[in-house]
């Protein structure tokens, strides 16, 4: 399965999942320098304007088949945290711009740790009828389940949290630390996702928080428990 299924195994769960699963938090205002090779928490600042439109995947060079977008609301990230408390792992994404009128943003962070394993979290809004709602998960990040997100995605574990404050441009998605094994340590690799449809084709705008380049490549240093 192609980190292209991979991503659209996002969108499918956002217009699947049980509105349940996602509980509303406040998110607190980030401002911190960047940390050491063992900081309790990793900023990533990343470039504006830098979104790419996906249409494929290359597995081998981890290049983006696409073109350049000039959608960037919902999409363009500013700035990444990402904190590993003593009972949590939080994801916060900065947007150059969130709205209501804007793409389905979906923000998300894949964590290598100390055991070796890999988990990913992601969550982030989608409209619907009733207005906006939010939803996410938390799963294994497995060559397996890779080959099938369809089917990994959509299990949230207990005290999982995703809320979306649009009046300060951010996402902020997070955890207990058991959800992730309770690592010592992880390095993680931000990214964000925004999805529309047009004449019923999905399109999703992508954007790299470590890199301004077409791929998908980059992880922070170990960020240890605080």
């Amino acid at each position: 399965m192609s980190r292209l299924d991979h991503l659209r195994g996002i969108h499918h769960v956002f217009r699947t999942a049980s509105t349940a699963a996602a509980a509303a938090v406040a998110i607190a205002a980030l401002v911190a320098p960047a940390g050491s090779a063992f900081a309790k928490f990793a900023v990533i600042d990343d470039a504006k304007g830098d979104t790419y439109k996906i249409t494929g995947w290359d597995e081998t060079t981890g290049e983006v088949q696409g073109s350049k977008s000039k959608k960037d609301v919902n999409a363009d990230l500013d700035k990444v945290i990402v904190k590993h408390t003593k009972k949590r792992i939080e994801l916060v994404a900065r947007y150059s711009s969130l709205s209501k009128k804007g793409m389905d943003p979906a923000a998300g962070v894949s964590l290598k740790s100390d055991d070796g394993s890999r988990m990913t979290m992601y969550g982030g809004g989608y409209k619907t009828d009733a207005g906006w709602q939010t939803t996410g998960s938390v799963y294994s990040d497995t060559v397996i389940e890779r080959r099938n997100p369809f089917q990994a995605r959509g299990a949230t574990c207990e005290g999982f949290k995703v809320a979306i404050n649009w009046k300060a441009d951010e996402l902020a998605v997070s955890a207990p630390r058991s959800c992730f094994g309770s690592p010592a340590w992880v390095k993680a690799h931000a990214e964000a996702v925004g999805t529309f449809e047009n004449d019923g084709q999905l399109v999703q705008i992508y954007d790299n928080a470590h890199t301004s380049k077409a791929n998908m490549k980059g992880w922070t240093n170990r960020i240890k428990k605080g």
